[in-house]
């Protein structure tokens, strides 16, 4: 489904960007990859443009808001660049946050775990799990529009956690897949259960590189040790006393 009309490259004065926080799908900018970008603009390099939505639908006299490129406008910042080139897309603001996954879906530093929960949140609030008819896609569909993350025998346990409603209509309509032996396919609880992991660690190391005071860090690190020897030990005995 077709969202939005761009256009451009236009040429746009940094006074004139929004940067709203309600549309940025990263849990953070990372400051060495401003730094860098910094460096290469600064060196002449080329960049793609930014991707900003007209504050005021069809009128271009107003403020932007800031879709896709927040490294790299405050990369542009940080050389003391005063204007940057953007494409203009027509959205609703219920499809930013979808458009800025896209963007980092294709291109840019890699998604962490937490993120890529948020690519699905936004991918759903923004209506794309459902056909131009208004009818919701099948789990496949959903999943390769996603870039294959969540997987497609993990989405129905995504939605049934963050969306209930919506996971009641897939079961109620069939969206939810039959495998080959009939019925709904079982959830893959390893799977399920690597991703909660993943996105508590994901969300430790956002906060830990916040910490300044090294004592503290340390102390973490030590946790950190005991909490993967316990886990080693736990799969030697398990490894030992014949379970499968």
């Amino acid at each position: 489904m077709d969202m939005t009309t761009a256009t451009g490259p236009i040429t746009i004065g940094m006074g004139d960007l929004i940067l709203n926080p309600d549309t940025q799908i990263r849990a953070k900018t990372q400051g060495g990859t401003i730094r860098r970008y910094a460096d290469a603009m600064a060196a002449g390099q080329e960049f793609p443009p930014i991707v900003v939505a007209r504050v005021t639908e069809g009128d271009a006299t107003r403020a932007f808001t800031l879709i896709d490129g927040w490294h790299r406008v405050k990369a542009a910042k940080l050389i003391g660049r005063a204007k940057i080139d953007a494409i203009v897309v027509d959205a609703k603001p219920n499809e930013y946050r979808w458009l800025a996954a896209k963007g980092n879906l294709s291109h840019g530093l890699p998604l962490a775990r937490a993120e890529k929960r948020e690519v699905f949140r936004a991918y759903v609030r923004a209506g794309q799990h459902r056909n131009d008819k208004g009818r919701l896609k099948s789990c496949r569909d959903m999943a390769r529009e996603l870039g294959g993350q969540p997987s497609r025998a993990s989405l129905p346990t995504w939605f049934k956690a963050d969306f209930p409603s919506i996971y009641r209509e897939m079961k109620r309509t069939g969206a939810v897949e039959e495998d080959d032996r009939g019925g709904y396919p079982e959830a893959d609880l390893d799977a399920v259960h690597a991703q909660l992991a993943g996105e508590a660690l994901g969300q430790f190391w956002a906060n830990f590189r916040g910490i300044t005071d090294k004592a503290t860090r340390e102390e973490l690190m030590k946790e950190i040790a005991k909490v993967a020897q316990s886990g080693r030990d736990g799969d030697r005995e398990r490894g030992t006393s014949g379970d499968c």
